[in-house]
């Protein structure tokens, strides 16, 4: 196919989606098929769906076995080629369309999206250099540029496996030998704590927003937890987070 074709191919919603479809499926019934496409609100008619499925069967890009259809090895490779288109579509548009946001702007997004309350308002921290972070009213959670990761202050983070933190219940006496109760997360790498519910905010926003989170932490001394979107080093559009560690004495699960 020539590149033109293929193209065309990406730029057409109801072809781009029925082959996304199937890459994802595997197969899938006509009526599967028109449900998907529909979802982008394109479709004038069924025969407007017929029309783009039949040419994606004329050009071997998707085959008909029985009742239900599938990709060729073309039309898989196509599939690959239009995630690709979409993903850094997502990275430039909105440099594209003038409307890059600053970490501010993150702030007050991710305000709206999760209510904690952000200062909107730039500090410069001083993390061997000057790092601008947007902090949350109670100092607990900062937001700062994803590229600010690679600063020699977070050389000694490493990558923690989210799906390895544990729920933990934290039992605390104060001077008056009365116990209270927390409940944090805990790794066991880690001489330190996070906290659920600001863990919770964060990783909704991330995973709504880019798709994915990691997690980092310096495991050698309590240090703020930090969050991406990628791994550090991969860069893409948009904040990291830290948060505050919690230091507690006696844990018990």
């Amino acid at each position: 196919m020539r590149k033109r074709d293929v193209l065309l191919i990406v730029e057409n919603p109801v072809r781009s989606n029925i082959i996304l479809r199937l890459d994802e499926a595997g197969k899938a019934a006509y009526s599967d098929l028109l449900d998907s496409a529909g979802l982008v609100e394109v479709l004038d008619s069924r025969g407007n769906f017929n029309y783009h499925l039949n040419f994606l069967l004329e050009s071997s890009i998707v085959i008909k076995e029985g009742m239900v259809y599938r990709l060729t090895d073309r039309g898989r490779a196509i599939a690959r080629f239009i995630r690709e288109v979409n993903r850094l579509w997502e990275k430039v548009e909105p440099k594209l369309r003038g409307s890059y946001k600053d970490i501010v702007s993150y702030a007050q997004e991710f305000e709206k999206e999760v209510g904690i309350r952000m200062n909107r308002k730039i500090s410069e921290i001083k993390l061997k250099g000057k790092i601008e972070i947007v902090m949350d009213e109670r100092s607990v959670i900062g937001i700062l540029d994803e590229e600010r990761c690679e600063d020699e202050f977070f050389r000694g983070y490493e990558e923690i496996r989210i799906s390895d933190m544990n729920f933990d219940i934290v039992t605390r006496g104060d001077k008056d030998g009365k116990e209270s109760h927390h409940y944090v997360l805990g790794h066991p790498d880690l001489s330190y704590h996070l906290s659920p519910h600001y863990f919770g905010s964060v990783l909704l926003y991330l995973q709504r927003n880019f798709g994915e989170a990691h997690l980092y932490a310096e495991k050698k001394k309590p240090m703020p937890f930090m969050l991406r979107a990628k791994k550090i080093g991969e860069r893409y559009e948009g904040p990291a987070f830290m948060i505050a560690p919690i230091i507690l004495d006696r844990c018990q699960k």
